[in-house]
């Protein structure tokens, strides 16, 4: 399901869940798998289970749980593991550094091996019956691409886009965690293969925001169903660590639309081109970034939620939460996961659900939208959905009162509206007799039978203080006070 072209006003919806350092779980064939590691996520092809891609050559389901009506994380529920080898060539048997992964709706599997390129999976229909994956390559890099992989920044996110029509490939995307060893430091290319023939069909570069230390691209989300390198708009997470700040999360929207096709481009540098197959930096249109979040050790996101080595992103399927679009749940989802690096001294494997919430979201959308599931309580340590720093105005605040509400807002108000005209009636009464009124009107009346001139008889006359008339209200002044009653009522 492709994302509207919306803009995004900020980040809300923050829960999160926090699976142990040393959590085991046991597999649907009776064994013991520890979690560890995680550095990718995709949602299986039945758009329910979670596939987490861990980089010691494994890949863990799990089931995870939403409560619907806050958008909130509630738990997540392991439920199996596959061991994941190379299974062709010289390395056949080995195991692979995996780093993301994708899937289809036809049951397409892909992973990218860090060192290396990008490899299909056996179907994800047949899963259930194996304990083994073995990878079979997609296409060949080219040699310069090759040759200029640096160890540990090689290929760190993989996306996928189904082709545009039923005879389409699929297109791969790939993104260089860092630059190539020829590249000026703070490029990073997006390649965009053919997942069919293998073919690179494009090559798109990003200039890295200047950072001291280095950013790094660690995840891509797509966010177009149709489109591709070429001409298409990502969510990309990035990261930066130093002994001395600890980590750094951002996420920044690309946009490659108008930007360069570098294929061309052995190297790209910043100065003298030392080959005629080399692109100057200032010289070439890159992809173009806004960013949307900021993540540190000095701002938790939240205000509550601490950083870490997150590498993994994957879209939440909006009927994962019970609406039946992005429209309906007003923004997007984004399920992140930290690598925790099997290190008892980071703060688990914690899973964290945001919104990106779109900006033209109508009043009331969430409110609105249709509640599809349940979810149960969580097994872990987690945190409810809060309201982050950046998020503009709460969903829910055109909520519309229940029935209960309404009443009880009846009720309190025909009160006070009997409060009301029973201070005015009491008042009235008192300055009737305070002023003379009554006397002066029956004077009048008596007059229009027979005129005479005192026919204004004060109040003292008729009713002198202390005297207690027929209806058994004593008179003082303007106080009242009902005749065997210890309380007056001044008004």
């Amino acid at each position: 399901m492709a994302v509207p072209q919306h803009s995004f006003a900020g980040v809300d919806r923050v829960s999160y869940v926090v699976v142990p350092y040393g959590h085991s779980f046991i597999t649907a064939r009776g064994a013991v798998a520890r979690v560890l590691g995680i550095s990718g996520l995709a949602f299986a092809p039945d758009n329910v289970t979670l596939l987490a891609l861990c980089d010691r050559s494994a890949i863990f389901s799990a089931t995870v749980e939403f409560d619907i009506a806050s958008m909130e994380l509630t738990n997540i529920s392991w439920r199996d593991r596959w061991h994941v080898v190379q299974g062709s060539g010289g390395h056949r048997g080995e195991d692979v550094d995996g780093e993301g992964i994708a899937t289809l709706p036809s049951g397409a599997v892909f992973v990218n091996h860090e060192a290396s390129f990008v490899y299909r999976l056996p179907s994800w229909n047949s899963w259930p019956h194996a304990t083994e994956l073995p990878t079979q390559p997609v296409g060949i890099l080219p040699d310069y691409v090759a040759r200029g992989l640096v160890s540990n920044l090689a290929f760190e996110s993989l996306a996928v886009r189904p082709g545009t029509s039923p005879w389409d490939s699929p297109l791969l995307i790939l993104g260089l965690e860092g630059p190539l060893s020829r590249d000026f430091q703070r490029v990073r290319r997006l390649l965009e293969v053919n997942a069919t023939s293998g073919e690179i069909l494009c090559q798109k570069a990003i200039l890295a925001p200047v950072n001291n230390p280095p950013l790094y691209l660690t995840e891509l989300v797509a966010l177009d169903d149709a489109g591709s390198v070429c001409s298409g708009r990502f969510l990309s997470l990035w990261r930066s660590w130093s002994a001395s700040a600890g980590n750094e999360i951002r996420l920044y929207l690309l946009n490659t639309a108008g930007a360069e096709d570098v294929s061309r481009c052995t190297s790209i540098v910043q100065g003298d081109l030392g080959g005629p197959s080399d692109c100057v930096l200032s010289n070439l249109a890159m992809v173009k970034m806004d960013m949307l979040l900021r993540w540190a050790s000095n701002l938790p996101l939240d205000g509550r939620v601490p950083v870490d080595n997150y590498e993994g992103m994957v879209l939440v399927p909006p009927s994962a939460l019970g609406r039946a679009s992005y429209d309906d749940l007003g923004g997007v989802a984004l399920l992140l996961v930290n690598d925790n690096n099997d290190s008892p001294h980071q703060v688990g494997t914690q899973f964290v659900l945001l919104r990106l919430r779109f900006a033209e979201e109508s009043a009331g959308a969430d409110d609105n939208a249709t509640v599809r599931n349940s979810s149960t309580g969580s097994g872990f340590d987690r945190g409810g959905a809060g309201s982050a720093s950046t998020m503009l105005d709460p969903i829910n605040e055109n909520r519309e009162l229940g029935n209960g509400e309404s009443l009880l807002s009846v009720i309190v108000a025909c009160a006070a509206v009997a409060v009301l005209l029973s201070m005015c009636v009491l008042a009235g009464y008192c300055w009737f007799h305070r002023t003379g009124a009554k006397q002066r009107w029956r004077g009048y009346l008596e007059d229009l039978a027979s005129p005479r001139d005192d026919f204004a008889l004060s109040s003292s006359q008729q009713h002198p203080a202390g005297a207690v008339n027929p209806l058994g209200v004593e008179y003082r002044g303007c106080a009242v006070t009902l005749v065997g009653q210890p309380m007056s009522a001044d008004v």
